[in-house]
């Protein structure tokens, strides 16, 4: 006959031992998955030239700057945030993540109206924007002042203020290809070899790049090309240089990728035109 004292303690150590292997079980079952992050992401991206209050200069390249205030007030107020580009390529490479709902306003040529105008607006709205300089253009004006903004372009003082302030991503638009004086662009020309092309992008690109660096310390990481031209050699040697994206005239949305960086190559974008309202624009959102 077992004892009531020894059953009591028999019985207190299985329980202690069902217990035990209770607890173990549960150790041992996996957490609850997280919820996957989100892989892909739609990255509307919105081209701008000038912002001029003048409604005589208006073309399809130039806008005013209420319109462009109107635009920031939309994005804002339907849940977009503006991002820069090295936000994007993080992105892309799984170095970082992106907000919800992110945008890119770019501004292509360096005009000086872009300080002028829409930098207060910026400001204003808390926004950030990428500028594509044309390396040239932004020497010329930085040897012969000429603050107009009508068809000035930012200098090189311009260009380090506007990176300080932190609204402002600066971007490679070439040194001196924004002609159609001897190839569109920086096309390959027909009568061209590789390595000739290779040579002549080289020297122009990365003369800009150098620059660029030598004024803000950061390297550009996205080109855009002039008037939206490109052949097929051109990324192979873009890629060469060491730029991770570029930036089209393709009229559209781009859908991104975590772990695919040749989707940041040909990055289409939206015209904005001075015609239409910021809810007629932003329609194809």
């Amino acid at each position: 006959m077992i004892s009531k004292r020894k059953k009591a303690r028999i019985l207190t150590a299985c329980a202690i031992f069902i217990s035990t292997l209770f607890s173990l079980g549960l150790k041992a079952l996996p957490a609850a998955v997280a919820e996957p992050e989100t892989s892909e992401v739609s990255l509307p991206i919105i081209m701008y030239h000038s912002i001029l209050k003048n409604p005589a200069a208006k073309t399809p390249y130039v806008i005013s700057p209420d319109l462009f205030e109107e635009d920031l007030v939309y994005i804002k107020s339907h849940g977009y945030t503006p991002v820069f580009m090295k936000d994007v390529i993080a992105y892309v490479n799984d170095e970082g993540n992106l907000p919800d709902k992110p945008i890119v306003i770019t501004f292509d040529d360096g005009y000086y109206n872009n300080l002028y105008y829409a930098d207060p607006i910026l400001k204003r709205h808390d926004m950030k924007a990428v500028l594509s300089v044309v390396g040239e253009m932004t020497e010329e004006f930085s040897y012969q002042p000429d603050r107009n903004p009508s068809y000035s372009h930012v200098t090189w003082d311009d260009i380090l203020k506007m990176h300080l302030c932190g609204r402002w991503e600066m971007q490679n638009h070439s040194y001196s290809c924004h002609s159609y004086e001897k190839r569109n662009g920086v096309s390959q020309m027909s009568d061209e070899s590789y390595d000739e092309y290779e040579d002549f992008l080289m020297a122009d690109l990365c003369h800009l790049q150098d620059k660029l660096a030598y004024v803000t310390g950061v390297t550009p990481n996205t080109f855009t090309y002039p008037f939206g031209a490109f052949t097929e050699n051109t990324d192979m040697v873009l890629q060469k240089i060491g730029f991770k994206a570029t930036l089209s005239c393709t009229e559209g949305v781009s859908t991104i990728k975590k772990g695919d960086p040749d989707c940041l190559y040909k990055l289409k974008r939206k015209l904005r035109p001075p015609d239409e309202s910021s809810e007629e624009f932003f329609d194809f959102l």
